[in-house]
């Protein structure tokens, strides 16, 4: 048995107890990574990053971790980076500290020398540099004293938002030879918000070869047992792989999505973007440029698959502004690139919160803009014209909106796809209309085609 009764990793029993206390979906290897390096913590700090987009199950996933390792006789300590501005450098570090010493008390030279992360109040004197390097190696010897009987889990959660000292005294334990203890420090962040400082503190952490964990999403199969263990019901496979697509496996997204699933039914859980997701979304988008926004707002327009040809013809934006927020997007995982000069978001949802948070003018004039732009791209792709061209809904903008709906109708028909052919014969006779066109020879083709497909499709009852 390694320290704090974990068993060691050539047991063939070792994952027996993982799977049967695990209330976590999907996330076996990176508990078992965790408890791997947990076992290395035996007499010397072990470090683990943890890292991942908002909602991929940081925080879970270390939650998780805590509870097997309770049952083996650890304790835990939780140091949390503040979201907004106002606590005291190395806060997170003083959370943490404070739980070891309600059960472990520092002697009162250690106390000391950690008042300024211990103590409510504390004055300095003295040269500081010298007293922050006193302060740090203070640290490491208290942590060698309080984890000599108990291992302990240490947590320094969403250290994006680390200030400078949390993380040179985070650099200072990991790489001092002197560190000893049974420590299991695991840092989490978010890997799209790594500013400098936080840059700088992961390579000097990757001397001392941490375990690196990147949360991605959800496996399917593990995206369908999460769905079927939070609602009651039955779920058809179509609505599961529909769920899978939308949120990209996010733990946080399913979740969400499965409650308006239980609450709506499928089809607003695959067609809403629920409440709570909305506003983790949105807040993402506002730490963006005000540029960056603007231009995701068109790319929103083109659907979830972005060409970045159309993107660019779509006017209004320079190229290079163009190009630095699709930069700033990828860098912040909200777009990927599937193949060169393609682009998609990575959420469904993250697309479809931006289109929904457009007002209905707005919508209608993108539409206009994109449609103009694939005309001069690709004049042929008559489908895609026809939507821009419809939603679009100007009078100015009318006559076009019948010519290709007309044509994509066509070859929906050419293509067996009748009902999507009635749906486009609708939508002319529409436009058609606000257009104020009188030919009642042309409004006649419309009508004929809306019978014709329909009576193809053995669905009269939508004449």
């Amino acid at each position: 048995m390694a320290s704090g009764g974990l068993m060691t990793s050539g047991d063939p029993t070792q994952e027996v107890p993982v799977s049967r206390a695990t209330t976590l979906i999907g996330r076996a290897d990176e508990t078992a990574t965790l408890l791997t390096a947990a076992q290395r913590a035996d007499g010397r700090l072990a470090v683990a990053l943890v890292s991942g987009d908002p909602g991929e199950g940081k925080t879970a996933l270390t939650e998780h971790v805590r509870e097997l390792l309770a049952a083996q006789g650890w304790r835990a300590a939780w140091g949390r980076c503040p979201e907004s501005g106002g606590a005291p450098a190395g806060w997170p570090w003083t959370q943490m500290l404070r739980t070891l010493a309600a059960s472990s008390p520092p002697d009162e030279e250690t106390a000391r020398v950690l008042a300024p992360l211990l103590a409510d109040s504390y004055v300095p004197v003295g040269d500081q540099a010298a007293a922050k390097l006193m302060l740090h190696q203070a640290v490491v010897g208290y942590l060698a004293a309080a984890t000599a009987e108990t291992p302990w889990l240490l947590v320094l959660d969403d250290v994006h938002r680390a200030d400078e000292e949390t993380l040179a005294l985070l650099c200072h334990l990991a790489t001092d030879r002197d560190a000893t203890g049974r420590v299991l420090l695991v840092v989490t962040y978010r890997h799209n918000e790594v500013g400098d400082l936080l840059a700088d503190a992961l390579a000097r952490l990757a001397r001392v070869g941490p375990d690196r964990i990147e949360l991605t999403g959800l496996a399917p199969e593990a995206v369908a047992d999460l769905v079927r263990g939070a609602v009651s019901a039955p779920i058809d496979e179509d609505t599961v792989r529909a769920i899978v697509d939308r949120t990209a496996g996010n733990p946080f997204y399913v979740l969400e999505t499965a409650r308006v699933l239980a609450a709506e039914g499928a089809h607003a859980a695959v067609s809403e973007v629920p409440v709570g997701v909305r506003d983790v979304i949105r807040r993402h988008l506002t730490g963006l440029p005000t540029a960056a926004q603007e231009v995701l707002k068109q790319a929103c327009v083109l659907g979830r698959d972005i060409d970045v040809d159309v993107l660019l013809a779509q006017g209004g934006t320079d190229e290079d502004t163009v190009l630095d927020a699709v930069e700033s997007a990828l860098l912040t995982g909200l777009l990927v690139e599937p193949d060169a000069g393609q682009l998609r978001f990575t959420h469904a949802l993250v697309r479809d919160t931006l289109y929904e948070d457009l007002s209905q003018l707005r919508r209608a004039r993108m539409h206009a803009r994109t449609a103009e732009a694939i005309e001069a791209i690709r004049p042929r792709d008559v489908s895609a014209l026809a939507h821009h061209y419809l939603a679009s809904a100007s009078r100015a903008t009318a006559a076009k909106a019948t010519h290709y709906a007309r044509l994509a109708a066509l070859d929906a028909e050419i293509h067996f796809a009748y009902r999507e052919a009635a749906q486009l014969w609708r939508g002319a006779i529409v436009a058609f209309e606000r257009s104020g066109a009188t030919d009642d020879a042309a409004r006649k083709e419309l009508e004929a085609g809306v019978e014709r497909s329909l009576a193809q499709s053995g669905d009269h009852s939508q004449g």
